[in-house]
């Protein structure tokens, strides 16, 4: 199709959720923080968050909807994420979709034998040589927890 001067350019962005349904959902979020709170087990962590502003109960935290808001509105709107040589990869924020892994599976379904079992390390090499190798897959996370790493060394 050829692009002429004249001719309107639109963007066209899937929306699954109306503006109002999108505030909805912002709202309760910020309520269940304020009133319901959230667990943290790190010291360090729950010194912050009571220094900003929040209320600190043992490992119980509840965030005020302001304090959340202020956080919300010191962070960048966008950001770019690089590779390993320092190069631009992908640009994360506005209307930009990103594709990448889950993370943290704690049971993997060997490809090779059918089986369910706990994934090794050797499991986690193949996945992220895997997405290394796949142009659609703009980052990925753990995806897997090793059973045969030292958890002491994963803390």
């Amino acid at each position: 199709m050829e692009h002429r001067e004249d001719q309107e350019v639109k963007e066209m962005f899937l929306t699954t959720l109306s503006e109002t349904q999108c505030q909805k959902i912002h709202e309760a979020a910020l309520s269940i923080l304020e009133r319901t709170g959230v667990l943290f087990q790190c010291e360090e962590a729950l010194q912050i968050l009571k220094k900003g502003g929040a209320k600190v109960d043992g490992e119980k935290v509840l965030i005020p909807a302001g304090m959340v808001e202020r956080a919300l509105s010191t962070v960048p709107h966008q950001f770019t994420l690089y590779d390993q040589e320092g190069k631009p990869q992908s640009s994360v924020g506005g209307r930009n979709c990103l594709f990448g892994t889950g993370s943290d599976c704690l049971n993997i379904l060997d490809h090779r034998t059918g089986e369910h079992r706990d994934p090794l390390i050797k499991d986690l090499i193949e996945l992220t040589t895997l997405c290394d190798f796949l142009p659609h897959i703009d980052f990925h996370m753990s995806m897997v927890i090793p059973a045969d790493f030292p958890r002491s060394m994963a803390e």
